[in-house]
């Protein structure tokens, strides 16, 4: 009853013809996700520890980067083009900070009334910071105006995948929260877009119109496929691509006009809640909690290849994925997060070829612990931060390690026994 009153049926039907299709072997080997080699780290009490990891040929597999602690525990972090970190840190979520050496030092650079859910820098170097259901944009990171209200006061863009610039500097955003009232989901799927630097906001319903029941995911412009991808949620979860850049509020006639619907199925998948660039390819992470996921993959916007997560890690969703650059070229680093289940594992792993195959970086309970990519850019940067939040006796511990380029250091050094963080 509960399932057909949210709108749940045909996403339940969904699930069970996923799972058949996993129970009976129905589906083929090479659609699954490929992982070469065992887990690079694991959890041991709070703290990333360096294994001992090992290759498909059983030989010994050494990662070509490292995981460091950091001294800033940053829950956002976005770095700008000239290599300025803006963000916040756990236990002072209202404060905007800044540093200019990667996070050694921090500076306060504005203090908002409540907390800060998600941040964005444009190309200009502006600022657009949402708290307590608005916009704040600012041209300094210091000085900050309120520019536009979402609908409720839970509303925000998703950090790394809701907000996007395209070639003509227009800004667009999809909002996302979650908000139950009485019978049915509290429905906040506008689409908003500005083209006067972020100042002024047009506010756009087509979704809804569409049938859209609940929120946006992903608003993200493709250089590759020279479109923006868009994603919803929560009954329908579909996806959309706009090649014309414009034309917001309008169902598509043709494939180079308003919104084009990439598929009128639930089954077909969509909905995703990350998308990156990788190289040459597009891939796009589901969010199916707790039933078979997915990660599609395209390189022209027409076609795409759809690869089933395995198990253990099957029914996590594919939360957020980011791209780090490297001396041998582009990493993806993705995250597999659930917290609803013990039985089911969760992974961060790395790509270097595009998606094509996986490497296990750390495996971990998601009852037990949560792992989150924290940092953000728009063009791949040689390190990410990466959170790990666990449980300690006085409450949530948060630890940031870093990710870069020094083969010279060894996974033991990462086991550290003792660090602190300093906000600043």
């Amino acid at each position: 009853m509960n399932v057909y009153r949210t709108g749940k049926l045909i996403e339940l039907i969904s699930f069970m013809i996923w799972e058949l299709q996993h129970f009976f072997g129905l589906i083929e080997k090479d659609n699954y996700l490929k992982f070469t080699g065992s887990p690079y780290y694991r959890l041991k009490k709070g703290k990333i520890e360096g294994l001992q990891a090992v290759d498909a040929a059983g030989e010994g597999n050494r990662p070509a980067f490292t995981l460091k602690p950091t001294d800033t525990a940053w829950k956002l972090c976005f770095i700008s083009v000239d290599q300025t970190y803006w963000g916040t840190v756990h236990g002072q979520d209202n404060i905007l900070v800044f540093s200019r050496d990667q996070g050694r030092t921090l500076e306060p650079a504005h203090v908002f009334n409540h907390p800060i859910t998600s941040l964005f820098i444009s190309r200009k170097n502006h600022l657009f910071v949402c708290s307590d259901g608005g916009l704040w944009r600012s041209e300094t990171g210091t000085e900050f105006k309120p520019v536009l209200s979402f609908t409720t006061r839970i509303s925000y863009f998703l950090f790394n995948n809701g907000m996007t610039e395209l070639p003509d500097g227009t800004l667009l955003i999809g909002e996302y929260g979650s908000l139950w009232l009485g019978k049915a989901w509290k429905n906040l799927a506008y689409l908003y877009s500005s083209d006067s630097d972020g100042r002024e906001w047009k506010k756009n319903d087509f979704l809804i119109r569409y049938g859209v029941n609940k929120h946006i995911h992903i608003v993200k412009y493709s250089p590759l496929l020279k479109a923006v991808v868009l994603t919803d949620g929560d009954n329908k979860k579909r996806i959309w691509l706009n090649r014309s850049l414009q034309d917001f509020g309008i169902l598509g006639k043709t494939r180079e006009s308003g919104w084009n619907l990439l598929h009128s199925f639930h089954i077909q998948t969509g909905g995703y809640t990350s998308m990156v660039e990788a190289g040459n390819t597009v891939l796009l992470g589901s969010d199916y909690l707790g039933g078979t996921n997915f990660l599609m993959s395209t390189v022209d916007g027409l076609n795409y290849r759809r690869q089933v997560i395995p198990d253990p890690y099957r029914r996590c969703p594919l939360i957020n994925m980011v791209t780090r650059k490297t001396a041998g070229g582009t990493e993806t680093w993705a995250l597999l997060h659930c917290s609803i289940s013990s039985g089911t594992r969760c992974l961060l792993m790395v790509s270097s070829d595009e998606g094509r195959t996986w490497k296990r970086v750390l495996d971990y309970d998601g009852k037990k612990a949560e792992v989150r990519l924290v940092s953000s850019s728009d063009r791949p940067q040689e390190t990410i931060l990466i959170s790990v939040i666990t449980q300690g006796r006085d409450g949530d511990v948060h630890r940031v390690y870093t990710v870069s380029d020094h083969p010279e250091e060894t996974a033991a050094e990462v086991n550290q026994d003792d660090f602190s963080f300093h906000p600043y």
